[in-house]
């Protein structure tokens, strides 16, 4: 038996591009704010399909598209059918949904959440756990602890 440890290959989730009807100056406008906060186009399109696939709520609705452009985008393909069939489900098509988070992020309507943001939510919970367990341990130990953590440095 070798003692050379086994190289494991990391491979991501089956993902397959789908396509859909936006036009140049809608996608030059996603592309140029995704380069301005520093992410893609496709990880805006995840992270709203995924919301989108989790079952949250969104007023999409059916729409015609005039003949022209289209621009494709990576999803997992498990996410995919969970957005397919809430599609369907709505009356509505997956190029509805695309469209929808691609014109609402760049009319402003939507948000990514930002490093800034998420920092703070780790921050947070972070000083709540750290709250905690100086009173697990202040109720253990029957002191009062110690709080200078608290204090404004």
């Amino acid at each position: 038996m070798s003692k050379t440890p086994m190289r494991r290959r990391w491979r991501a989730a089956p993902a397959t591009p789908q396509s859909f009807r936006i036009t140049d100056e809608m996608w030059q406008v996603a592309i140029n704010r995704a380069d301005y906060e520093g992410i893609t186009v496709s990880a805006m399109m995840q992270h709203f399909i995924g919301r989108y696939a989790d079952g949250e709520p969104f007023d999409i609705t059916k729409r015609e598209y005039p003949a022209g452009p289209t621009q494709s985008v990576r999803f997992a393909d498990e996410v995919w059918a969970r957005v397919e069939e809430r599609a369907r489900r709505e009356g509505t098509t997956y190029s509805d949904v695309l469209f929808y988070f691609a014109e609402a992020w760049v009319e402003g309507r939507s948000q990514m959440p930002t490093v800034v943001e998420i920092a703070h939510e780790i921050r947070s919970q972070a000083d709540q756990d750290a709250l905690q367990e100086a009173l697990d341990r202040a109720e253990n130990e029957g002191t009062e602890g110690d709080w200078s953590w608290l204090e404004p440095s």
